[in-house]
């Protein structure tokens, strides 16, 4: 439970909510501070109004933290992070994705080779360089694909 109150007051499941915890004046349930939105609000003239009807304060630690994670609701709203890069930093960053995907299929190829080189005696051996060869042909794929974006941006501006 400490775990998982934990996890939603710092936002990692959703980092446009705050908890704030339960106030029992105000019913059951649990508080969040909603941060995907921003709203601005006429304030009253009269400062008492506000002073007498407010039911909750931020706290000092709440406050401090509070443009942290503003920022960061709104840094990782799904944007394409991949249009900022400048021209040279996108080529760089390509074509050193490529390069890495290269030397793991690379490295993929020489294990199969060894894979066909196995003889039945070799089996535990053979399931081994099998593994090894899925791995690494999985982590390519997870390069190749985090890399289409940045490929298909570089096509884009004409690189």
């Amino acid at each position: 439970m400490r775990r998982w109150l934990q996890a939603i007051r710092d936002g990692d499941q959703a980092t446009d909510q705050f908890y704030l915890g339960q106030w029992p004046a105000l019913g059951d349930g649990r508080w969040y501070a909603q941060l995907n939105a921003i709203h601005a609000i006429q304030r009253p003239d009269d400062v008492g109004f506000m002073i007498q009807r407010r039911v909750a304060s931020l706290s000092t630690e709440f406050r401090n933290d509070l443009h942290v994670r503003l920022f960061r609701v709104f840094a990782s709203m799904g944007f394409d992070d991949h249009k900022w890069l400048t021209d040279d930093d996108l080529t760089q960053l390509v074509q050193f994705g490529d390069s890495e995907a290269l030397d793991l299929e690379a490295e993929s190829a020489h294990l199969g080779k060894a894979i066909l080189k196995c003889g039945p005696q070799d089996e535990g051996k053979r399931k081994g360089l099998e593994n090894e060869c899925r791995r690494k042909d999985e982590k390519s794929h997870r390069i190749r694909t985090l890399l289409k974006a940045y490929v298909d941006e570089k096509k884009r501006r004409g690189l």
